[in-house]
């Protein structure tokens, strides 16, 4: 018995140190009203560590966040986030964000949008690029 139960646990444990590195360069910023606050919130330049359930936005201070698709064809995830402001009319230093990213295994492009509770400022969305996939195992 106590054979079995290292087998299932070294399996189980062997498959959760599976990651997926994602290094991506945004290059289209599409339909954004201000490209400088586009990148701001979007970087150019970014990279995310995929590991089971969780994502780790590792150019923002290693942000966690949750997976909600991983497949053959895609991953999503996103990331829940108070980000600090700098230009602000309203009194407001942070603003709750919802950072969502979809990555096509296929053709290694990768779209993200920001939104904001309650449609408090407008969406920065259609953002497009293409991300380096690198893939860890455990086996």
């Amino acid at each position: 018995m106590f054979k079995l139960t290292t087998i299932v646990l070294s399996f189980f444990l062997s498959n959760s140190l599976s990651a997926d590195t994602l290094n991506c360069n945004f290059t289209e910023y599409n339909g954004t009203f201000r490209l400088n606050v586009a990148k701001e919130w979007v970087p150019e330049f970014q990279s995310h560590l995929i590991e089971d359930r969780n994502a780790t936005y590792i150019t923002k201070r290693n942000l966690k966040g949750e997976v909600t698709l991983n497949n053959s064809d895609k991953i999503k995830w996103n990331y829940k986030h108070n980000q600090k402001i700098k230009l602000n009319s309203g009194g407001v230093d942070y603003m709750p964000s919802n950072y969502e990213f979809i990555f096509f295994k296929t053709n290694k492009k990768v779209a993200a949008s920001v939104t904001f509770p309650a449609h408090t400022w407008i969406p920065i969305d259609n953002i497009w690029g293409k991300c380096e996939h690198l893939i860890k195992s455990g086996n």
